[in-house]
């Protein structure tokens, strides 16, 4: 999956300068001039890496930063902060707002595109473990249940079979392959009194439950590879007639 960078900068010239060098070296690259519109955007588009000016006409590039970090969904993005400063204490300032690398001048193409490079490079290592841990979370929700056993790669086999049977594209395929695998992790947090009681569950146990799929989604927004398996996550108990759960 290419990697997609965005560019927020109030200067024209140089998000067409970043533009240009950065799809130069194959990245996806989309570019906003003010801060709202970062903010709007990130949350679906999930990109790769920020690399996010100071100075823009709406807010400060401190308080973007700071925004976007307190969304799950892009937590484990890379932000660049930009600002050409002398203040010796902006750096401490980007770190405290979340900041994963600041850039107290202008570098060259080739020292920004190191840099660049080596934060999605760890981007994609971080992720790659996180993915690991949300499927081994997944498994180990259902050997604590035997009645349960197997019913995650259950979901996941029919779903891609019906798939198929309704022409579905691979991308698909493979969204429905994942989300049938995961759909439950959101029960991680929910008691085994409650997830395996025996009996009907009360009003509480019952409302318990039915936030699995909203911790679940929760969970596994920061990762870019469950970008599309989010909804299916979070609304495998809806039903058609409006009767299901969250």
């Amino acid at each position: 999956m290419t990697a997609t960078v965005l560019v927020v900068d109030a200067d024209p010239s140089n998000c067409a300068n970043w533009e240009a060098f950065l799809l130069g070296q194959r990245y996806d690259v989309i570019a906003v001039r003010n801060g709202e519109a970062a903010l709007s955007l990130c949350p679906n588009l999930q990109p790769d890496l920020v690399l996010l000016n100071n100075f823009l006409p709406d807010t400060h590039g401190l308080e973007v930063c700071r925004r976007l970090k307190a969304d799950p969904r892009n937590r484990l993005t890379p932000v660049v902060l930009v600002s050409v400063t002398d203040n010796p204490s902006f750096a401490s300032r980007a770190l405290e707002a979340g900041a994963d690398d600041f850039w107290g001048h202008s570098p060259t193409p080739w020292e920004a595109l190191g840099r660049v490079h080596s934060l999605l490079q760890m981007k994609t290592y971080v992720d790659g473990q996180a993915e690991s841990v949300i499927f081994s979370l997944a498994q180990s929700i259902e050997t604590r249940d035997s009645f349960y056993g197997g019913h995650g790669a259950r979901v996941s086999n029919n779903a891609v079979r019906f798939g198929k049977s309704l022409g579905l594209n691979q991308g698909d395929l493979e969204t429905l392959r994942i989300g049938g695998l995961v759909h439950d992790i959101g029960k991680i947090g929910i008691p085994d009194t409650i997830l395996s009681k025996p009996g009907p569950l009360d009003s509480e146990e019952t409302k318990a439950v039915e936030q699995h799929p909203i911790v679940g989604e929760q969970m596994c927004a920061p990762l870019k590879a469950f970008r599309h398996v989010l909804p299916l996550i979070r609304h495998h108990h809806e039903r058609m007639d409006g009767a299901g759960y969250p």
